[in-house]
């Protein structure tokens, strides 16, 4: 009974966003590109209903790419190419690994991850030959946001998406701040790239922290960052993508930037205070489940557990 409340309240939710981001986006689609997919969409964006995605997928180990495939039924728009994707075209190794979400072309730095728990699951149990591509080479035109998780590899995606970052809004990268591949670049290296590109870093939104022993406080080791442009650097602005930005912002939480995006674009009196009528509302329903948050906070303080209580996103 208790999982059936659940999932009825889940359901409830996630129907209020989907007609939310409905009623801003209308007919409109978003082109979300999700490199390194691993087997289904990011849970924030099942908030974005099926008829107002584009959903292409990149997934080169063949094994999550079957499991990816039967989610086609769940989507109007669903691509998915099983291919890697690096700076340029070349043949590499793909590193199958024990654990299904550590595989890479990088092979793991054993010296690092040998000092945590675990280190198993990053053993190489199979070597598979790949031809990678870039992602420009695929000539996806008119992207909106790309989401990068390429285990260590992102840095190489990025150099071979240039085009595609022009047209892009944002981006959702995986960044690792040691070095659990051999060979690969921090995030020190992929926030001066994106930078370049007219990227604002904006956010983490997780930070992974890995414990050596149960008696201490861990080191943050890798996260998920967002990256936003500023509305008035968008290439070839239009209503559509105006209301894409809008929307992607909102769905982020990130209100202030949806209101700079409705304050630049020249939207007609009515629609503009309409926007800004459904961003208010989003704020409140968000600060709400803040307030909730707090105050689970402040009771596990109570008994003196020094940790925060990550029950609402």
């Amino acid at each position: 009974m208790i999982i059936k409340l659940i999932k009825k309240i889940s359901h409830k939710r996630l129907s209020f966003f989907k007609n939310f981001y409905n009623s801003i986006l209308e007919e409109n689609k978003i082109l979300f590109i999700d490199i390194g997919a691993a087997i289904q969409i990011i849970p924030r964006w099942k908030k974005i209903d099926k008829k107002n995605l584009n959903y292409i997928l990149f997934e080169p180990n063949k094994a999550e790419a079957k499991f990816l495939k039967l989610n086609k039924k769940y989507y109007n728009d669903y691509t998915i190419y099983e291919s890697a994707l690096g700076e340029r075209k070349e043949k590499l190794e793909l590193n199958i690994t024990k654990g299904s979400y550590q595989s890479s072309i990088l092979k793991p730095n054993f010296k690092f991850i040998n000092e945590f728990p675990n280190s198993d699951r990053f053993k190489i149990v199979k070597k598979v030959k790949i031809l990678t591509n870039t992602l420009d080479s695929f000539k996806i035109n008119n992207v909106d946001f790309i989401k990068i998780d390429a285990q260590g590899f992102d840095y190489e995606v990025l150099k071979g998406s240039t085009k595609a970052l022009e047209d892009a809004i944002g981006l959702e990268i995986e960044v690792e701040f040691a070095d659990m591949y051999k060979k690969q670049k921090l995030f020190g290296d992929i926030n001066k790239a994106l930078i370049a590109k007219n990227f604002l870093f904006v956010d983490f939104l997780s930070l992974q922290k890995w414990q050596r022993n149960s008696s201490e406080g861990g080191q943050c080791v890798f996260g998920n960052a967002l990256y936003l442009k500023r509305f008035q650097n968008i290439k070839n602005i239009n209503r559509e993508k105006a209301l894409k930005y809008i929307t992607i912002s909102l769905l982020y939480n990130k209100f202030d930037m949806a209101i700079e995006a409705v304050k630049n674009y020249k939207f007609k009196d009515s629609e503009k205070k309409m926007i800004n009528r459904k961003i208010k509302f989003l704020e409140r329903k968000f600060s709400k489940s803040k307030l909730i948050k707090k105050i689970a906070n402040a009771i596990i303080k109570l008994f003196d557990i020094d940790q925060d209580l990550y029950l609402f996103q």
